[in-house]
């Protein structure tokens, strides 16, 4: 579910970053309130898990932590002063656990690792 839900979000910002006709008012609401939501969404569901302090299910990594994983970093990427402004510090700390994983930091230093653009990838 939680792999779904980051789906959708980034789907949304896409859109709205690759539409030419894409509004200014329109990248804003999509900021202040649904990404917000999703953020918040998000940050709740790790909270049930170890209070956060851990994975978004169970006590090993999962294709859920590595979507989120991901999904952090393209809006850090794509929305730097966002992400530092509106990312809650319980998921850059998770961001953060994540990405100092072994295999995690092995992948991302490697060839096959697609690095991240300044748009959100759909």
């Amino acid at each position: 579910q939680i792999r779904e839900i980051i789906s959708d979000a980034r789907s949304e910002g896409y859109k709205l970053e690759r539409n030419k006709d894409t509004t200014d008012e329109a990248l804003k609401e999509f900021y202040d309130k649904r990404l917000k939501s999703f953020l918040n969404l998000f940050e709740t569901q790790l909270k049930m898990n170890n209070d956060g302090k851990g994975y978004f299910i169970g006590n090993s990594i999962t294709i859920a932590d590595i979507s989120m994983y991901g999904f952090l970093k393209v809006l850090e990427v794509t929305n730097e002063e966002y992400y530092k402004n509106n990312v809650s510090d319980l998921l850059k700390e998770f961001r953060s656990r994540i990405g100092n994983i072994d295999g995690i930091k092995k992948y991302e230093s490697s060839d096959k690792c697609a690095k991240p653009r300044n748009q959100w990838l759909g």
